[in-house]
């Protein structure tokens, strides 16, 4: 039992009434004995019918008066008091309520705040990973050119694409290749084969580790890459076995 429910059915004054069903009852027992909110509603309800009980059977009766109407007028502050608790349970469960829908509201606003804070602090770690790792790259090799190459869209032998062509320096030893990776998680490791526009293999690369999510640094000797058009075929392991996760053309220059 949540307390919208208990809120739409008025449960706690029906449940001091012993206006409820066994089963109810037993549901909202075991509820309010580890709710406070609940527990404190009824303790307060409780105690203001008690004080009007009291204070009904502490007025004296006037004596006076005939039987009817002393019976009349019983009835009548009897009458008063009944109005009285229900009026007070009425606005207890109205403040209730009302306390009840800003609290969770309060809440929802800070849940959305906080993933609206770790989706921000995320892509910042996201982009100081992949500063971290062409830097580090950098400093192993020297000056060593780097390119990123976008997945090649089409079918599997499409040549060296205009968007993905390069100029090698005559001085560079390496060349580092910034692949796009698609969004596919749980990669343990990847493995690259390049070959050229005649299916001849130029290099094969395997257990590679990224540090982002979004790109893979591979690092390859610049000799290997004769002007020209080539493909580079990406795959990745995951659950002991390799799947494909894109083709990237790109064309040489000198």
């Amino acid at each position: 039992m949540d307390h919208r429910e208990i809120e739409e059915r008025n449960i706690p004054d029906l449940y001091l009434m012993n206006k409820l069903s066994s089963e109810v009852r037993l549901r909202f027992e075991e509820h309010f004995i580890s709710c406070p909110e609940c527990l404190s509603r009824l303790e307060m309800t409780e105690d203001l019918r008690a004080a009007l009980k009291s204070e009904l059977i502490a007025r004296p009766l006037n004596t006076v008066q005939p039987e009817r109407r002393s019976s009349f007028r019983t009835y009548a502050f009897t009458l008063a008091a009944g109005v009285i608790v229900i009026s007070i349970g009425l606005v207890t469960a109205l403040a209730f309520r009302a306390w009840s829908e800003q609290k969770r509201e309060s809440l929802e606003l800070r849940n959305r705040l906080a993933e609206a804070t770790a989706s921000l602090e995320q892509e910042r770690t996201k982009g100081a990973q992949l500063n971290a790792q062409i830097a580090a790259l950098a400093q192993q090799q020297g000056a060593v050119p780097v390119f990123p190459l976008v997945i090649t869209r089409g079918g599997p032998d499409t040549p060296g694409s205009a968007d993905n062509s390069i100029a090698l320096p005559a001085t560079a030893n390496r060349v580092i290749f910034l692949l796009e990776l698609p969004d596919v998680p749980r990669i343990d490791t990847y493995k690259m084969v390049v070959r050229d526009s005649n299916g001849m293999l130029v290099s094969d690369i395997s257990g590679v580790k990224s540090t982002s999510r979004d790109t893979l640094a591979i690092s390859v000797l610049s000799s290997l890459l004769m002007p020209g058009n080539y493909v580079i075929s990406l795959e990745g392991l995951t659950s002991g076995r390799y799947i494909p996760l894109g083709r990237y053309s790109f064309n040489v220059l000198r």
